[in-house]
């Protein structure tokens, strides 16, 4: 088909030529502000001592299956012990197992978790933090 008006190569050009004031405004995110990068290096390390904490009070709790005691338990002893099932010293796939297996754990354990549990658990966290 020959490049007239109504192709796709005739739109393209015809943008370009388009005076920038004449261009669409990029869409902006309703509610959203840029935040620093201290500040969203802060809300990030207060969202994780309110997860961690709730997935303390998980552990405490007496309606949380065993199995997801042991999965939760497993996964925070992997984190703090100093062996790893594949050292580090062996590329990429030393670090690999860290990335994979603790957050694989701690999201078996909290699929066996009752959802009323887990969120009173949280709610109990985010309340101790505010």
């Amino acid at each position: 088909a020959p490049c007239g008006a109504g192709s796709w190569r005739g739109n393209r050009a015809a943008r370009a030529r388009r005076p920038a004031d004449e261009l669409p405004a990029a869409p902006e995110r309703r509610g959203h502000t840029a935040l620093s990068f201290k500040a969203q290096m802060d809300h990030i390390r207060r969202s994780l001592a309110t997860e961690l904490d709730a997935y303390r009070r998980v552990l405490r709790h007496r309606r949380t299956p065993w199995l997801a005691r042991l999965l939760l338990a497993l996964a925070v002893g992997y984190v703090l012990l100093p062996f790893d099932l594949v050292p580090d010293f062996i590329p990429v796939l030393g670090q690999l197992d860290d990335l994979f297996l603790v957050p694989a754990l701690v999201l078996l354990a909290l699929k066996l978790v009752p959802a009323d549990v887990l969120r009173e658990c949280r709610a109990l966290a985010a309340a101790r933090r505010s």
